[in-house]
């Protein structure tokens, strides 16, 4: 469990805080995007597709409509932290780095 957070909290789905988040790009990928929770309703908590736990932090991360903690942002094949990486691939449900979804896809080919 994160720091300030309990799991009594009710979690809002994605879809429902789409409207209400405004994207921060940054150079990142279409895919990939910061949302400062400042941004949401008081009213309105973000769960975060990993953890299943609210984010509370100063921002969270959007990939693919589903919210995530910065910290609970991983590849999926080599645990990479993708919150400081510039981009991140979404492949058969699975979020992963660049370097693993090339390595991934350059295997579909062969």
């Amino acid at each position: 469990m994160h720091s300030g957070e309990t799991a009594s909290q009710a979690c809002q789905p994605a879809s429902v805080l789409q409207a209400a988040c405004r994207y921060y790009q940054s150079g990142r990928s279409p895919a990939l995007s910061f949302c400062p929770a400042s941004t949401m309703t008081l009213q309105t908590n973000a769960c975060c597709v990993a953890c299943k736990m609210p984010i509370n932090d100063r921002f969270m991360l959007n990939v693919a409509g589903n919210f995530w903690h910065e910290r609970c942002l991983v590849c999926s094949i080599c645990g990479l932290e993708l919150s400081l990486a510039p981009s991140c691939f979404l492949r058969d449900g699975k979020v992963l780095c660049r370097g693993d979804y090339l390595s991934f896809i350059s295997k579909i080919a062969d």
